[in-house]
């Protein structure tokens, strides 16, 4: 099987309405605390690290969750305040709303929010798992320019590794 064909069999059984089911959030809920290190690739394994507070609330009269994270314990300038808002929560679509007219659609599927985007020349997938009262966040940035396409296939340069691990409080 080549790797087109793998994909259209993976797109066709995610299509089917069997997999259509609103997920309860709650369980994302409460304020979670760790540690983040960004890796990049020809650097010796040297690491840059800080840490990071991710709350997560239920907005009061909305359908929407406050998703609020600062780094390094609130220094200014540090937090990133946005909101997870629903699209089609039956498919598992969401939406962060950075409150500046930039919106970051995301996808929950069992356990994991992804998400894939582009900013300026770099893509960026991000993938948030909740295991119990463990939160890992990995976000992994790419040059948005190809490396070296061939037949039906494109590579891209790998740029960062951020990967962060927090434990519920």
């Amino acid at each position: 099987m080549s790797i087109r064909d793998g994909m259209v069999a993976i797109l066709l059984v995610m299509g089917s309405p069997a997999w259509a089911q609103a997920q309860d959030l709650s369980a994302w809920e409460g304020t979670f605390r760790g540690n983040c290190q960004n890796l990049r690739p020809g650097t010796g394994g040297q690491k840059l690290e800080f840490t990071i507070e991710r709350q997560v609330a239920a907005i009061p009269g909305t359908d929407r969750y406050e998703w609020r994270s600062t780094y390094n314990g609130g220094a200014p300038g540090t937090g990133k305040n946005y909101q997870l808002a629903p699209v089609n929560p039956a498919k598992g679509h969401y939406q962060i709303d950075e409150g500046n007219g930039v919106r970051i659609d995301t996808y929950l599927s069992g356990d994991t929010f992804y998400a894939h985007f582009k900013v300026g020349n770099t893509q960026i997938t991000s993938v948030e798992r909740l295991k119990g009262n463990e939160l890992i966040m990995e976000l992994l940035s790419f040059e948005a320019r190809e490396l070296s396409p061939t037949a039906s296939v494109s590579t891209y340069r790998f740029q960062v590794n951020q990967r962060c691990v927090m434990r519920r409080n």
